[in-house]
């Protein structure tokens, strides 16, 4: 069951979505998704990193040295321009290389993957009203009615139009 609190957040989102002009249901879901998962990324190396430090074996992080203005924790913090740029230029295509193999199943759905939040401003905006403070065992928990309360939002909201459906995509 979504709380009050996650349901309020989601309707944030949708709001912010749908006056940045990102307007496709299906769209959203695609780009809320995305933000879940690079939170969660950077939620689940930094729990490896701590249970190695504490079990004293090594741990090298997915985000290495390079990489690390990628995390969702260092990047929130940037002003807007910068972290619509961060997002945009480096953790996306930084997704896309994630997998075992270019032939796997995960390189073959990411592989086009695309940021399309459309400005540094609603991008500012939806990492203010988005940082998950939930862990990710119980989002787990609570995915069927988050996934409900994703595809509903409680607000009403004008209806897609063809030329608002991402390119390659059927509109509602």
């Amino acid at each position: 069951m979504v709380t009050g609190e996650l349901k309020r957040k989601i309707d944030a989102l949708w709001e912010t979505f749908w006056t940045g002009g990102l307007t496709n249901p299906l769209t959203v879901i695609e780009q809320i998704t995305y933000l879940m998962f690079i939170h969660d990324l950077d939620s689940l190396d930094d729990t490896k990193a701590k249970e190695a430090v504490m079990l004293d074996v090594p741990y090298t992080s997915i985000f290495g040295a390079d990489r690390r203005q990628y995390k969702w924790s260092v990047f929130r913090d940037l002003p807007a321009a910068e972290m619509f740029d961060t997002v945009q230029k480096g953790v996306f295509p930084f997704l896309k290389t994630l997998g075992s193999s270019p032939e796997g199943a995960y390189s073959k759905y990411m592989d086009d993957a695309i940021f399309m939040i459309p400005t540094p401003r609603s991008s500012a905006r939806l990492w203010t009203r988005w940082t998950p403070s939930t862990p990710p065992a119980w989002r787990r928990r609570t995915s069927g009615g988050m996934c409900t309360s994703i595809c509903s939002p409680s607000s009403p909201q004008p209806e897609p139009t063809a030329s608002s459906a991402r390119p390659g995509t059927l509109s509602a």
